[in-house]
């Protein structure tokens, strides 16, 4: 470390060395100069040419110039000059709390002169910050005894002459003598940092509330336009099938499309609330296999048997974001899968390690997408089929680069027609904590059923309750069923132990209900050691995949939409059939 002072339009005057500098601090404490002092020495130093500078003494200043010659070379006589004019406010404590020297920044900040401030104690100038400045300064690790010992930035409140105070940024640095520990303050003015920072404070909070609008006008949305959505699909489908022998064909086409409408409207409201929910889903980095996060993908977005889902990966386990990342996958698979023109495919989802991230390639076997479409099929709402042929909003690969982006990669299109097409991006990989254990999470078991099971129905509407048990009665299922209109009522029925409920049972659970939500309801459950291996499956008419993801977090055996409730209990009959009463006779 050297010091180099300048003298404006002339070569570099001087460069002190790390132990000048600490003589130069050592002498102005010994003997405490005076800033006339410091313009005398200035004024008759040698300029650049040799030439000295004219300008008289007087014959006090002549002696004063002479005592502090005795004290101060040429060089060191610059570097107090540098220190007492210095742009940034200067501040010199000794070993006993007291202020030796004030450069004419400082005096200017707090609107004090020399009188005001030589002599006084630091914590009536910079309130009640000398302890702690000498506390950390003695506690810093010994260095060499030729450099200074800089301290961190420290915030403090100085007291001008007129009483008022001012924010202060102070750069502390320590050196030790035979007198002690001596401070050395740079101070700044803080003023508009600490206006800034009540700014930032006040726009956070404004977004926190603008976030927490958000959140409720999301849900809004999602219970109260969704319902009346579905109530309009299910009367239309109740229509049909009561009058299937007396509707014309024109009138039976009509309510099939009002009910592909309805269906569309609802995936789209999902894929708004998705993009509105996307920046305030959880962050924090976890450690998963990459096998699993596929898998969960499959489960989640239901892929037909017939389209195969391959997975290529020389990386087992990985620690980034899985949520966002699982997002991408979801939205690239969908689109693999919705857009094949055959029943039968094949989707590979190729993982590379390059290191600091991954390459990662969603690659399908379908028709491929023209050149001249690379671009627009990113933007949102953009389709290159028609609605009729395929159910989607048009959002899904605009969410996928969004998300992408935000974590800093690009999402990249390979294809042509009749060749497939392959989406690539690069993925951060963190490094595992050291107590990061990589195995797979332990999730709680579900109860062990054994026999035919009572069904307990938390729903708020009747006519999903009508619903429910309407495509109970089709397949002839006689189980029990109890309903209960909100997650209180239900937990007082589970809690009563009175009958109603008898073991063993499932709960069908909408997420959107009164007084306590879904979400909630699963929380206490769950905390319930009565409770907690309890079998949940969500009935919701939310598609949105931030839901399903908070419902997975909770454990259910699985997430049933109401648009499609007869298909799901057809398969959650199916698939455990013991549980089942079933009627004799035609349905």
């Amino acid at each position: 470390m050297r010091v180099v002072l300048l003298d404006i339009g002339a070569p570099v005057t001087c460069v002190c060395e790390p132990r000048v500098v600490l003589d130069s601090m050592n002498a102005i404490m010994a003997r405490r100069v005076t800033p006339a002092a410091c313009s005398s020495r200035w004024s008759h130093m040698n300029l650049p040419d040799g030439k000295p500078a004219s300008s008289p003494l007087t014959p006090s200043q002549s002696d004063e110039r002479s005592s502090a010659q005795n004290l101060l070379t040429p060089d060191l006589l610059l570097l107090e000059a540098a220190l007492t004019y210095s742009a940034t406010a200067q501040l010199l404590c000794d070993p006993s709390g007291h202020i030796a020297f004030a450069n004419e920044e400082f005096k200017r900040l707090l609107r004090r002169n020399e009188a005001e401030l030589h002599g006084q104690s630091l914590d009536t100038v910079i309130q009640g910050k000398y302890g702690e400045l000498l506390k950390r300064a003695s506690q810093a690790k010994p260095l060499d005894p030729t450099l200074a010992n800089v301290l961190d930035i420290v915030a403090a409140s100085g007291k001008r002459g007129d009483g008022t105070s001012v924010p202060l940024l102070i750069r502390p640095a320590s050196f030790r003598n035979d007198r002690g520990l001596h401070l050395v303050l740079s101070c700044i003015d803080a003023t508009d940092q600490e206006r800034l920072r009540t700014e930032s404070a006040r726009r956070l909070s404004e977004l926190e509330r603008s976030n927490r609008r958000l959140e409720d006008f999301a849900g809004l949305v999602a219970h109260d336009l969704k319902a009346p959505l579905r109530a309009m699909s299910i009367s239309a489908g109740w229509i049909a099938e009561d009058t299937d022998s007396t509707l014309s064909r024109q009138s039976t086409e009509n309510l099939e499309r009002l009910q592909t409408r309805v269906l569309r409207l609802g995936r789209l409201i999902d894929d708004l609330l998705d993009y509105c929910r996307m920046d305030s889903e959880s962050n924090i980095p976890e450690t998963f296999g990459i096998r699993e996060i596929v898998d969960d993908v499959i489960h989640l977005l239901d892929v037909p048997p017939s389209m195969k889902v391959e997975v290529r990966t020389d990386v087992e386990y990985l620690r980034t974001w899985r949520k966002p990342l699982e997002r991408v996958l979801q939205n690239l698979v969908d689109n693999a899968v919705k857009h094949h023109p055959h029943a039968v495919g094949r989707v590979t989802v190729s993982v590379r390690n390059l290191g600091s991230f991954v390459e990662v390639v969603v690659r399908d076997d379908g028709d491929g997408i023209p050149p001249e479409y690379h671009r627009q099929i990113f933007e949102m709402f953009t389709t290159l089929k028609s609605k009729n042929a395929v159910q989607g909003s048009g959002m899904g690969l605009c969410f996928a680069k969004k998300i992408v982006e935000a974590h800093g990669g690009q999402l990249q299109l390979e294809s042509a027609v009749g060749l497939g097409a392959a989406f690539t991006f690069a993925w951060p990989r963190l490094k595992p904590t050291e107590s990061e254990n990589v195995a797979d999470a332990v999730l709680q078991p579900a109860e062990d059923l054994s026999g035919p099971i009572t069904i307990l129905l938390i729903e708020d509407d009747d006519i999903e309750v009508e619903a429910v048990l309407r495509s109970f009665r089709k397949r002839r299922i006689a189980n029990q069923v109890v309903v209960a209109r909100d997650a209180l009522e239900a937990l007082e029925i589970l809690h009563a132990n009175d009958g109603r409920v008898r073991p063993p049972f499932v709960i069908f659970l909408d997420l959107n209900l009164p007084r306590v939500s879904g979400f909630e309801f699963l929380a206490r459950l769950r905390n319930d050691p009565d409770l907690c291996s309890t079998t949940v499956y969500v009935l919701t008419t939310s598609n949105a995949r931030f839901d399903r993801l908070r419902a997975q977090e909770h454990c259910v055996a699985g997430y049933m939409l109401k648009d499609e409730l007869d298909r799901e209990i057809e398969k959650l009959i199916s698939t455990s059939s013991d549980h089942w009463l079933v009627e004799e006779g035609e349905g």
